[in-house]
């Protein structure tokens, strides 16, 4: 009987770290900022999603695990987690997920849009480079300085292009 406790407890305790993880991820990603954090979350929400059946059997294991152990008058050390924590961590977990589930399917056509609308943008700069390139390289450059202030050119817009992106990524 101990050992099938020891097991218990050690098992609800990685399982709460767990959602309690995965329930911080969901909570500081939000759809309104940067396209990487939209990213982020939408790669996060696939993962949990697939993980959920999986978690939910866990949950009822361990529900079923303590119910065995109280039954048997078990006498639960101190550190022994309460299943009432683990469901109040639970439930949580997936109030937050609802929660970010039903905001991205909500705002999944703005969310295209926003993407659209950027990668449009960068597709302009890189456009506006590879033209400037090719019209003004360095080979048709008639002095070794020209050939420099066409390279500082190049490098300007290169490095306007790539802060736009970081910016907005």
């Amino acid at each position: 009987m101990n050992q099938f406790a020891l097991q218990t407890n050690e098992g609800m305790k990685q399982f709460s770290k767990n959602i309690s993880e995965a329930r911080s991820v969901l909570e500081k990603n939000a759809l309104e900022n940067a396209s990487s954090d939209i990213v982020e979350l939408i790669t996060e929400l696939s993962q949990v999603k697939k993980n959920l059946d999986n978690w939910q059997a866990n949950m009822d294991k361990y529900k079923s695990s303590h119910g065995i152990l109280a039954k048997q008058k078990y006498k639960f050390p101190n550190d022994f987690l309460k299943i009432d924590k683990v469901e109040k961590e639970w439930n949580s977990f997936k109030q937050i997920l609802k929660q970010k589930s039903d905001a991205m399917e909500e705002q999944i056509p703005g969310i295209k849009a926003r993407i659209t609308a950027e990668e449009s943008i960068i597709n302009e700069s890189i456009q506006k480079l590879e033209a400037f390139w090719a019209e003004k390289k360095p080979e048709t450059a008639d002095t070794p300085r020209a050939a420099l202030d066409i390279l500082d050119e190049a490098k300007k817009i290169y490095r306007r292009s790539k802060r736009f992106i970081f910016e907005k990524l």
